[in-house]
């Protein structure tokens, strides 16, 4: 019984440290995607390239992902999930912050992950690369705008803006973002105080819009 037991430890201790081992590896062929992809492109990026970096054969890189397309939708992933778990709804029973004042801490947790993504940022703003890469962007978008409609959803719901196109006026507040913050920021154009700053204008003109 007891010799079964150790058997069963070892074993248990071996797939721990395998597991542990891959995890390590495709985050070494993410970190190096990532960094290739915005330097050089995504076009220009082999998979030879991707395996020199990350210091592991392509076999291995193959063992992970099905290609580059599927290293790319991974990451955009991981950022859309960053920009899930900063994204609050309006709570209605807090206090010490209106309204506005929470929108703003949303936009200003949407800089913070911007600011620690910088790389995928740019990649992402490269607009058009491939058919492939296409799609993946399109998604990307998708999921973000899905995340601005359940947004306007919840507030409608709680009476905090008034019943209106919600497509539309999560679209217009997409366009806003990428316009006025997330272009900018990615390009070095404005810095993140300068955002913080047009972030808080951009939310009295959503709150309060153009009349008097």
């Amino acid at each position: 019984m007891g010799q079964e037991a150790d058997t069963h430890a070892i074993r248990d201790g071996r797939r721990e440290r395998a597991h542990k081992k891959a995890v390590a590896t495709r985050k070494r062929i993410l970190d190096a995607a990532l960094k290739l992809f915005a330097r050089q492109g995504y076009n220009n990026t082999s998979i030879d390239d991707l395996a020199r970096a990350s210091g592991v054969g392509r076999a291995t890189i193959y063992l992970h992902f099905r290609g580059k397309a599927e290293i790319l939708k991974t990451l955009t992933d991981d950022m859309l999930e960053q920009i899930d778990q900063v994204i609050s709804p309006i709570n209605m029973e807090d206090t010490e912050r209106s309204e506005m004042e929470q929108t703003l801490m949303i936009l200003d947790n949407l800089i913070s992950v911007q600011k620690r993504n910088p790389q995928l940022a740019e990649l992402i703003l490269q607009g058009s690369i491939s058919e492939e890469t296409d799609a993946i962007l399109m998604d990307f978008y998708r999921a973000l705008n899905n995340l601005i409609v359940e947004g306007l959803e919840k507030a409608i719901s709680i009476g905090i803006i008034r019943s209106l196109d919600i497509e539309v006026a999560a679209r217009c507040i997409l366009g806003a973002l990428k316009e006025v913050l997330i272009q900018p920021l990615a390009r070095g154009e404005i810095s993140p105080e300068k955002a913080r700053s047009m972030s808080a204008s951009m939310v009295d003109f959503v709150h309060n819009g153009l009349r008097l």
